[in-house]
């Protein structure tokens, strides 16, 4: 929480909550800042359109650290490990206790260019 309360002093950030989350935060008296907004949880659509207009992601979920990736956004784990190891190698995302991001954000051979589905269809539509 402090963490995140740091973060809120120079951004706004919006934070979809799950309603186990708010209600720990109640029960353990805990402060959030005011420039920090909950909401609701969102729909996978509804995030993904989030995503893409933020400046950065602050994340525990390791499909979110990709998914930041996948819309060009820089992401900070909220974690002390992370299984997307390439994402913090090529520069999009940090771990917390992490002072600097790796590198300038490079792309990322290994999860493709994005035109598989194009790729798929073009095949099935030569038979």
């Amino acid at each position: 929480i402090n963490f995140i309360n740091n973060f809120a002093k120079d951004y706004e950030i919006i934070f979809p909550i799950h309603p186990r989350t708010r209600n720990s935060i109640k029960e353990f008296d805990l402060k959030l800042e005011n420039k920090i907004k909950l909401i609701d949880p969102l729909s996978y659509k509804n995030m993904q359109c989030l995503i893409s207009l933020s400046d950065l992601v602050l994340t525990d979920s390791g499909g979110l650290q990709k998914e930041a990736y996948f819309h060009g956004i820089r992401c900070i784990t909220l974690r002390e490990n992370t299984e997307w190891i390439e994402t913090i190698e090529n520069g999009w995302n940090k771990l917390m206790n992490s002072e600097n991001y790796n590198c300038e954000p490079k792309y990322i051979d290994d999860y493709g260019n994005g035109k598989t589905a194009s790729k798929i269809i073009n095949f099935l539509r030569s038979y």
